[in-house]
């Protein structure tokens, strides 16, 4: 062998033990990885004696320990604070339309209804300074994106304290997406999103006075009675603007407010004839929807379901099943627990990703 034989196979050889080194890295660092994904999905299950998940009955059983839900299967991983805190970051540094719908989407779902885990989430991404960021949305030029974050703030208002940051910060930007006015948005949107955003108006000015003020402050009641009055709006549209304007009407406080500005008890009102009959077509016994009065006790509860995500592809036919939440899945009681209390619950653990609302 010659000196440039030897010296090419002293190459082979290091070039091998070096491919050979980066190799074993590799596989340490996919075994680390694996040890820590199983970590991981142990830290949300219990043994089959101790989670026991479907009782005699039929309910479904869960268990809230340092701050996690944990049960028997991979679902509860949908609800952990840090897949909280992964759809908050998509909200925050996106720009993709598509990425914050589902985004807003998913929010949305997960609040839904009245159950143990729509409630702690509700908690969490308010701790998480989340709200403002699903506020923004409404401001988005995405008609898609708008209707997802309305539908997530509706549904995140359910909670008390949430309801009053909303009222603060996102009643002027839902009043801006309703049609008519001098301060509108420059967009037309369709008959679901206007009632998605009346709904959330609704939801979010109920038994919350500040932001019934607020949505007067922000032109919302010259907009609500255009939308009852102008005779081009859906019976969809009109009826959803007629529950905010009782609801408005509703607040003794508001009353004499509201005359000294011209306004009357009939403009808050509705007579569905003047709603556009071309874009309905149901008919109704009821012409007039009455009014009612904020101090006067009902022996009904009201009944505001959350609502769920719409369908996400560029099919303009209605896919809502592929968004169903938790109310209308068969009886929504099972999923129900009204033995706890989120005061009593462990806050999320770890560092929030933005300090600020």
């Amino acid at each position: 062998m010659d000196d440039s034989e030897v010296e090419s196979t002293a190459s082979i050889l290091a070039s091998v033990k070096e491919q050979e080194a980066q190799f074993e890295k590799l596989t340490r660092a996919l075994e680390e990885e694996r040890r820590h994904v199983s970590a991981q999905l142990e830290r949300v299950r219990v043994s089959p004696q101790d989670a026991n998940p479907l009782m005699a009955n039929g309910t479904l059983t869960r268990r809230h320990q340092n701050g996690r839900f944990v049960g028997d299967g991979d679902l509860e991983l949908l609800f952990q604070p840090e897949v909280v805190r992964i759809y908050i970051s998509l909200l925050k540094e996106s720009k993709t339309p598509a990425i914050l719908e589902a985004s807003a989407g998913a929010i949305q779902n997960l609040c839904a209804g009245r159950w143990t885990y729509g409630r702690y989430i509700r908690s969490a991404l308010r701790q998480e300074k989340a709200l403002s960021a699903i506020a923004d949305l409404l401001t988005s030029e995405h008609e898609r994106v708008v209707k997802a974050a309305s539908g997530a703030l509706r549904n995140l208002a359910v909670d008390a304290r949430n309801k009053e940051l909303i009222g603060k910060h996102a009643i002027p930007n839902l009043v801006k997406n309703l049609p008519g006015g001098q301060q509108s948005s420059s967009q037309n949107f369709s008959e679901d999103t206007v009632v998605s955003i009346l709904n959330t108006i609704n939801e979010v000015i109920a038994e919350n006075l500040e932001a019934a003020k607020k949505l007067r402050e922000t032109q919302g009641i010259e907009k609500l009675v255009l939308i009852n009055k102008s005779g081009n709006r859906s019976e969809k549209e009109v009826r959803a603007a007629a529950l905010v304007l009782q609801t408005i009407w509703g607040y003794k406080e508001l009353r004499k407010p509201l005359e000294k500005e011209g306004w009357k008890k009939s403009d808050f009102q509705v007579n569905l004839n003047n709603a556009s009959r071309s874009q309905s077509s149901h008919s109704y016994d009821d012409s007039t929807l009455p009014l009612i009065d904020r101090n006067q006790k009902s022996d009904k509860k009201p009944d505001r379901e959350e609502i769920q995500m719409s369908n996400m592809g560029s099919n303009t036919k209605s896919l809502d099943s592929n968004y169903s939440t938790l109310n209308e899945r068969g009886d929504h009681n099972r999923t129900l627990d009204r033995s706890g209390d989120l005061g009593e619950m462990e806050p999320l653990k770890g560092t929030p990703l933005m300090q600020k609302i």
